[in-house]
């Protein structure tokens, strides 16, 4: 496998290697010490992830060759012929150099037009000290996940919340997938470390693990890197952000580029969030106000079971079928209980499945579930800025959705994010119009 690994990877191109420090060299050994006295998977993974991280180039292919091998011979301790993860396999996703170039574009444009001695014709004198002049830096934070993928491949991670199928491990040319082809238990039931003992709550149901076929998991990898590769063809393509007049402008790119890595960023936050449902919901409100500047929907389109379930549909068809016990097992879950929502308005007419709201004139109208939902779940996302209401003619409506429902809003509901962020991937020509007419208006 080593050598089928380094012809994958090739030369790395000159200037992108970047050797591991003695501090972080000596953090591996430390863990590696320590493995050998535990049997926790947490251990191993975590070994495995910052040997690879740490390796010299010449050296990832065996080291990624005997991770490999380790976790395929891993058995269990009451069973130890019994191989768990015989069904594992590798995937190497790398950064095409010219993304490089591309995404930066946007930065060294800016850099001219808000630098006046640049301006002038004076070159800044730009040196690897960071505390020099870093060059076509703006906010180079914000967006860098672009260069090693694992922010852009966390969410395909993460997409079994509470259980893990895979460790991503991140590269300068790139992220190495490996993928366990079963999915493990991602939290414990007791508490592991001391901040578990805060008052924070996860789901109070239990979820059954999943059963994978090992070609989901390769189907997936596959799916997800090609979906990548035409997003990045929208995002790092100036012609997408030009007025109407054709004038390229570098801060409607730089926009994009932000706001749609801050959705990877997010979506990843909420499955790292199992244990904590307030974390969770408040960092779905982000995402759904994100997703409303990629793709022109407002948060109760994205908040309508309707709505949400037309989109799971078309997934099915736009994804492999192969895919879709892995990819589609959140959703499925995420889009049942927005229906659930439903169920919390108490005071709906028996006759019909429709509430009261009273406007803020006194007079009153009717709105079905499906539609109150909507508009109670945007109540609780304008309520991160404390409750009430202080808009004209919506006063009314937002105290008689709280009036007349428990409050009562699934964990499993924060899985809409990923939903949609499919949907963007599946979707990108889509993601392009939106963002030329940003550009355009």
């Amino acid at each position: 496998m080593a050598d089928q690994i380094a012809r994958v990877l090739g030369t790395p191109p000159r200037g992108t290697t970047v050797e591991a420090g003695d501090e972080a060299i000596a953090r591996v050994n430390a863990l590696g010490d320590r493995l050998e006295q535990s049997s926790e998977m947490a251990d191993l993974f975590t070994h495995i992830r910052l040997t690879t991280i740490v390796a010299p180039d010449a050296q990832v292919p065996d080291v990624i060759s005997a991770a490999f091998e380790a976790v395929r011979e891993l058995g269990f301790d009451d069973d130890p012929d019994a191989r768990p993860f015989a069904d594992a396999s590798v995937h190497l996703a790398q950064r095409d150099p010219a993304i490089t170039h591309r995404v930066k574009f946007p930065s060294v444009w800016l850099r001219f037009d808000y630098d006046d001695l640049l301006a002038k014709g004076e070159a800044p004198t730009i040196a690897r000290d960071p505390a020099a002049d870093p060059g076509f830096a703006a906010a180079f934070d914000l967006h860098s996940g672009m260069l090693m993928l694992e922010v852009y491949f966390g969410p395909l991670a993460g997409c079994l919340s509470p259980y893990v199928w895979c460790l991503l491990l991140p590269r300068n040319h790139g992220v190495v997938v490996l993928d366990l082809g079963t999915a493990l238990a991602g939290t414990r039931s007791e508490i592991g470390e001391l901040l578990q003992t805060l008052p924070t709550y996860g789901s109070d149901r239990v979820s059954v693990r999943p059963r994978l076929n090992p070609r989901a998991c390769d189907g997936a990898v596959s799916w997800w890197t090609g979906r990548l590769d035409a997003l990045f063809g929208v995002l790092t393509d100036p012609a997408v952000f030009s007025d109407r007049g054709g004038n390229y402008l570098a801060t409607a790119h730089l926009h994009a580029l932000l706001t749609t890595e801050q959705l990877f960023q997010r979506v990843v936050s909420i499955q790292g969030a199992a244990r904590d449902t307030q974390a969770s919901r408040v960092l779905l409100f982000s995402v759904l106000d994100t997703l409303q500047r990629l793709t022109g929907r407002p948060i109760e389109t994205h908040c309508s079971a309707e709505y949400a379930r037309r989109t799971l549909d078309r997934l099915e068809q736009a994804l492999p079928p192969s895919t879709h016990e892995l990819l589609l097992w959140g959703p499925e879950r995420a889009v049942a209980a927005l229906t659930e929502v439903q169920n919390g308005f108490f005071l709906r007419t028996l006759a019909s499945d429709e509430i009261r709201i009273r406007n803020d004139d006194g007079s009153e109208r009717r709105m079905n579930l499906d539609v109150a939902a909507a508009h109670y779940l945007k109540v609780l996302r304008d309520a991160t800025h404390g409750h009430g209401s202080n808009k004209d003619n919506a006063k009314g409506k937002t105290n008689s959705l709280l009036a007349q429902h428990d409050g009562r809003i699934p964990h499993e509901i924060a899985g809409l994010g990923f939903l949609y962020l499919l949907d963007v991937l599946a979707n990108t020509e889509n993601l392009r119009r939106v963002l030329s007419s940003h550009a355009s208006a």
